[in-house]
């Protein structure tokens, strides 16, 4: 009885520290061992109020980094016990289906998934499509016919219609979409408020004095999050009265868009195309790269041609902590990919138990500064 009223009078002061604005969105908790010297109680103790927390929907937990408080909507209070256990010889069943997976975007979304999925005792089953629709409707099928109860997806980036995932949606299976949204269906979906964040990388960019913004994108611009990044682009020249030049863009980087074949992809085809933009648009001063792949691709042409110090670079993803040339030099967006899986096997689980999920939830992004 103790040890109860110990980590509910912890989980109850972290409540009040968050609504009071002690601890703001994005910033971290202290620790289990920080909190178990600072209440003088045991870790097993300190971690049953930060568990509390993270049933609620307040914060977001993420192994050997710590605990964030979240900009999620906090679920009932209801929901601060610990996920029910599956029945007796019953596991449940999750389905992951992504088009690719890396160490600049996937994985750490994959990292959040895994986590709550284990946390809730439920087992993950992963399967890769590498941009084919029709591999993501056999992985959906099998997933189906394998028992699982429910399942995120990171849909293909491809003009084809999944049908198989209307099917689904019309039979009222549990479903929640990562990173992009499909259009015309209405399956919640968890993600970056990609229009948002690409305006500001936009209007920063014209606050330091650029008027001529080359966008360099892959061909699928139908995709949500590229098409809300363009859109924020667009929208921000608009506003500061500066003529959108499709001569500026270059959309057809796909060098390193997922793959269900092995046949190799000239990177130098590519770069030789990019480099041969660069050279007949001297007037650009600043790029917009819509991911890491293409700013990467894009940093090795400008350093090429000794024009990395000269002109601006902005984009989405990466790596943190500074650890590239890329992170170090340019202004880019970090995702919170780990919270968007988090959030999105929560979403998942409502679901499965009959209730309800937002239709869109916004993750927090950051916007990293270049080093001075």
């Amino acid at each position: 009885m103790a040890g109860e009223i110990l980590y509910r009078k912890i989980y109850q002061d972290l409540i009040k520290g968050i609504s009071d604005g002690i601890y703001k969105t994005g910033s971290r908790l202290p620790s289990e061992m920080e909190l178990a010297e600072q209440y003088g109680v045991s870790r097993i103790t300190s971690k049953k109020a930060l568990e509390m927390l993270a049933d609620r929907g307040l914060v977001f937990r993420q192994p050997g980094k710590g605990t964030f408080v979240t900009s999620l909507r906090p679920e009932p209070e209801e929901a601060d016990e610990e996920p029910a256990a599956p029945a007796p010889g019953k596991q449940i069943v999750i389905g992951v289906v992504f088009d690719s997976i890396g160490p600049s975007f996937g994985m750490d979304i994959l990292k959040g998934i895994e986590y709550e999925c284990a946390r809730r005792n439920m087992l993950m089953i992963l399967r890769l499509t590498y941009g084919s629709i029709e591999a993501e409707k056999k992985a959906l099928r099998d997933l189906r016919e394998a028992g699982a109860s429910g399942v995120i997806l990171m849909g293909a980036q491809d003009k084809s219609y999944n049908d198989e995932v209307l099917k689904l949606y019309l039979e009222k299976f549990p479903l929640v979409l990562v990173d992009r949204a499909m259009k015309g269906i209405p399956i919640p979906v968890v993600t970056t408020d990609n229009y948002r964040a690409a305006r500001e990388l936009t209007e920063r960019l014209i606050r330091d004095g650029h008027t001529k913004i080359g966008y360099i994108s892959h061909s699928h611009t139908d995709t949500s999050t590229i098409n809300a990044r363009f859109h924020g682009f667009c929208d921000a020249l608009h506003a500061a009265g500066i003529p959108v030049d499709g001569s500026y863009f270059e959309r057809d980087m796909d060098a390193y868009l997922p793959r269900e074949d092995d046949d190799a992809v000239s990177i130098q085809t590519y770069t030789r195309e990019l480099s041969d933009f660069v050279d007949s648009h001297p007037d650009i001063t600043a790029y917009f790269a819509v991911e890491f792949s293409i700013a990467r691709l894009t940093y090795t042409v400008l350093e090429e041609k000794g024009l990395q110090n000269q002109k601006a670079l902005v984009y989405f993803d990466g790596f943190s902590g500074g650890t590239t040339p890329l992170s170090r030099r340019y202004l880019h967006v970090l995702q919170g990919q780990y919270q968007m899986g988090v959030a999105a096997m929560r979403a998942l689980a409502h679901i499965i138990r009959g209730e309800s999920a937002p239709d869109c939830e916004y993750v927090p992004y950051t916007v990293v500064e270049p080093e001075a």
